[in-house]
């Protein structure tokens, strides 16, 4: 699901993951370079990232809680809290930096 307003995306749980792995997308060196940028300037506390209230998923309407999608990337996401549902909310632009920031990595393993 995409939020035309926002430019946000819901993705039911592994979807993510399958996007980041499928690398349909090819990104400019200028893109990684202010990715990474952002990334290293950012200083993000959870609880202080914004003042908007938790948010119910779209699809099962259990809580959302803001989590890291991960360490390397430092960017937070709204994951779902229901085991069975654990779909995850981006926020506009989210997607692409997870991916980019992933990649990157991947490339500079090798």
């Amino acid at each position: 699901m995409h939020c035309s307003f926002c430019q946000g995306n819901l993705l039911k749980y592994g979807i993510l993951e399958k996007i980041i792995s499928r690398k349909d997308k090819t990104f400019s060196d200028d893109e990684i370079k202010n990715v990474k940028t952002w990334r290293n300037l950012q200083k993000v506390n959870i609880s202080e990232s914004d003042g908007f209230p938790n948010i119910r998923c779209p699809i099962c309407n259990t809580r959302m809680v803001m989590v890291f999608h991960s360490m390397l990337t430092g960017i937070i996401i709204d994951r779902c809290l229901n085991k069975n549902c654990r779909a995850v909310w981006c926020d506009g632009e989210e997607l692409e930096k997870i991916q980019i920031l992933v990649e990157d990595t991947e490339k500079n393993k090798k």
